[in-house]
């Protein structure tokens, strides 16, 4: 499989929904790339075998497997996954949140099976090869999103492994290596706006609130794991950067992109832009260490964000797309991501019980969204920044961001409910 900013003809093959309009047409080669691959990916479903399972061994934000009442239906929604070939699956930032999300609820509800199929997805690509492209260097998306390479190029969505790699406790060394060879890209190869901002990358805005989510959880990582401030503190600096062009000042909620030099922001409160930040606060916090001078402006942004969001949700449990319109639809995505993010924020003792119910009730709601064959639906495919309108006209359907997204929210919430703090 095949995916990125307007990855989702995959979904509209398989379910018989409808094809999907191009959501960027500014990149219309790229797009036509793109579904084209899509519409012809392999289809058959077939049982993933073989594999050497991960060594045991903790991670930084260790888990521990327990038992949820609602373990099967997410163990539908994983053999969803586990039901196509491993190497169907590409490197691009949705199958990398849905590989995360795969591993940590594999560890969480101990599911080797889980674990052991993202240990093999990215083996497999790193023994392809790992290329390297430099983040001025036109990316040639035809070999990014069929090569069967580990693909590292200066678009964001490439960089999605350095939050897999940590996930699957002590992982192979050549995993450990890919991860290395990410962390360097990002710190030293990757382009910078003049204040020290990463670029987007692939053509695209200046920044992005997705390009926080595929840096800054795996700086943090690494940093923490290797004793180095520095990666740690970058990824601070990051969201300060990305705040101070992004964040609305009267709610404290963030729009989707800014542009320079003409300092172009996007005109809407998108939630899965919302959910970037989110999900990249609360791993940022978990792992950074207590006496961080970053760590109290870190946690103000995250508690900030989420009082704005807690009157936004719905009364059926989730978040609307464009989040302070009513006339906008419920979406599954960014509904999970708050919930993973305030469910692990809860468990390191920075929200209060206000929160917790609101990732229970959201939590609950979510789980109306998985069809009979595990598929997890309501997801607005990969979106342009725009206006309200736009954001509103983005088809729903099943996106590995929303899988992996889905599979985060009930794993975190599943820990939660053990009344454990694993971070001691």
């Amino acid at each position: 499989m095949v995916m990125g900013l307007d990855e989702g003809s995959v979904q509209a093959h398989i379910r018989g929904a409808a094809p999907l309009a191009d959501p960027q047409p500014r990149l219309s080669r790229r797009a036509a790339v793109r579904h084209l691959l899509l519409a012809t990916s392999v289809l058959a479903l077939t049982a993933c075998q073989g594999s050497a399972a991960p060594n045991p061994g903790p991670r930084i934000a260790s888990t521990t497997s327990v038992a949820v009442s609602n373990a099967d239906i997410v163990e539908r929604v994983a053999a969803w996954v586990r039901a196509r070939p491993s190497r169907s699956w590409n490197n691009d930032w949705g199958e990398t949140v849905q590989m995360y999300g795969l591993a940590h609820a594999g560890q969480v509800l101990h599911s080797p099976a889980s674990v052991e199929y993202v240990t093999r997805w990215a083996t497999e690509r790193v023994a392809a090869g790992v290329t390297l492209t430099p983040p001025t260097s036109p990316i040639d998306w035809n070999r990014y999103y069929t090569g069967p390479q580990m693909h590292i190029t200066g678009y964001c969505g490439s960089w999605g492994c350095d939050l897999v790699v940590p996930a699957l406790q002590n992982p192979r060394p050549a995993l450990q290596a890919l991860q290395q060879q990410i962390i360097s890209y990002i710190t030293t190869t990757a382009d910078r706006t003049g204040e020290g901002g990463l670029r987007h990358g692939g053509g695209r805005e200046t920044y992005c609130l997705d390009t926080l989510y595929f840096s800054v959880p795996g700086l943090a990582h690494w940093g923490a794991r290797h004793r180095d401030t520095s990666t740690i503190t970058d990824g601070a600096r990051q969201v300060t950067l990305h705040a101070h062009r992004l964040q609305d000042t009267k709610t404290g909620l963030f729009y989707h992109a800014w542009n320079e030099p003409a300092s172009w922001t996007s005109s809407a409160l998108w939630a899965r832009g919302n959910g970037w930040v989110a999900m990249t606060l609360a791993e940022w916090l978990t792992v950074a260490p207590a006496n961080h001078p970053d760590r109290a402006a870190m946690r103000a942004f995250l508690e900030r964000l989420v009082q704005a969001l807690l009157p936004l949700q719905t009364p059926g449990g989730l978040w609307r797309t464009v989040l302070d319109r009513a006339d906008s639809y419920e979406e599954t995505s960014a509904s999970a991501m708050f919930t993973f993010a305030i469910a692990r924020a809860i468990r390191l003792g920075l929200l209060d019980t206000v929160a917790r119910r609101a990732a229970v009730r959201c939590r609950t709601a979510l789980q109306a969204y998985v069809a009979a064959d595990g598929a997890v639906t309501g997801v607005s495919a990969g979106t342009d920044p725009g206006d309200a309108i736009h954001y509103m006209s983005i088809p729903r359907g099943t996106y590995p961001w929303g899988t992996g997204a889905w599979l985060l929210a009930v794993a975190e919430c599943a820990l939660l409910d053990t009344a454990v703090n694993f971070f001691t």
